[in-house]
């Protein structure tokens, strides 16, 4: 049983949900990407690839997302995903 653990934990993986970001984007009046980008601390370019899935979001992503949106649980903003839908 204990390889079956494993064998999931290896094959899930979190994924931005970009619609809960947007929404806190604009309560908070982040009027761009540029500037959301800006407040989390990443480059435009690794905003827009973790936000249509190119690539998983990072320990440092998510935490950085997680600080510029404190009230914001983590559950809401990331969704843990089996590898076949990230595939």
């Amino acid at each position: 049983m204990q390889s079956a653990t494993k064998s999931a934990r290896a094959q899930a993986a979190l994924v931005l949900n970009r619609a809960q970001l947007d929404e806190l984007r604009r309560a908070n009046g982040i009027v761009s990407e540029v500037e959301l980008a800006r407040i989390i601390g990443v480059n435009p370019v690794t905003l827009w690839r973790v936000s249509n899935g190119d690539v998983h979001p990072s320990n440092g992503f998510i935490a950085r997302v997680m600080l510029a949106f404190p009230h914001a649980s983590m559950a809401s903003l990331f969704q843990v995903v089996s590898a076949e839908k990230v595939a």
